[in-house]
């Protein structure tokens, strides 16, 4: 019983500042989004086409017919597969290697959580950086649709790395209700758990939504009742 009121006091407290920190998280990726968005319709901001452009011309690429570009880009999206595959096996195997040793199982857990997630972000980058040398020359038609596109998967990367660090705390509570012969603490430290995700996607939803692609989620909930 200790246990089961401890989950409790753990699912009431949640409850109670999900509010507030969903109201904190918005408003700072708000201010957050203004200052990116600000930075990049700034004239005097380079944006990462620029620097490539001129990486490029330096090393004679520039002038690279459509075949080539395309080459270019499979390219860069099979080094970056690799980069990322060798990523995700250092954290999984090396760096697990590294922290089994020690006491606690966080370090363990949270190299597993992380693993997939760093290595799609690694990927995304480097479809990005590739899609942009290609698209050089027409860039600038096409530059606000490559940046909303690479925000929006970076931003999902992101949220699949909370999303999985849920888990972490899903096990923790999990095993404190192993130390009980009662089956009512595992429900709810069950329903802490699916509740912690259905909020990370609900924050994921919202950022990706207002601060991304530029939706006016408050407008959209009162128009369904909800605000």
């Amino acid at each position: 019983m200790p246990t089961l009121a401890r989950l409790f006091a753990i699912a009431l407290g949640f409850c109670l500042t999900t509010p507030v920190l969903c109201a904190a998280t918005t408003a700072e990726s708000a201010e957050t989004a203004a200052k990116t968005v600000a930075s990049s319709t700034d004239p005097d901001s380079p944006h990462i086409s620029e620097y490539l452009e001129t990486l490029m011309a330096k090393y004679g690429l520039d002038e690279l017919t459509l075949t080539q570009r395309l080459l270019f880009f499979a390219a860069g999206m099979v080094i970056s597969m690799i980069v990322a595959r060798i990523v995700r096996h250092v954290i999984e195997n090396h760096v697990k290697r590294l922290t089994g040793k020690t006491s606690s199982d966080l370090d363990d857990l949270i190299c597993d959580a992380l693993g997939r997630p760093v290595s799609l972000a690694i990927t995304i980058t480097g479809a990005y950086l590739s899609a942009t040398a290609v698209l050089i020359k027409n860039f600038n038609t096409v530059q606000k649709h490559t940046d909303t596109l690479f925000h929006v998967a970076i931003a999902i990367a992101a949220a699949w790395a909370v999303y999985r660090m849920v888990g972490i705390v899903e096990h923790y509570l999990l095993k404190m209700t192993a130390e009980t012969e009662g089956t009512l603490d595992d429900l709810v430290a069950e329903i802490v758990g699916k509740l912690l995700r259905i909020v990370v996607v609900f924050l994921s939803l919202l950022f990706i939504g207002q601060n991304i692609l530029g939706f006016n989620i408050t407008t959209l909930l009162a128009g369904a009742g909800v605000a």
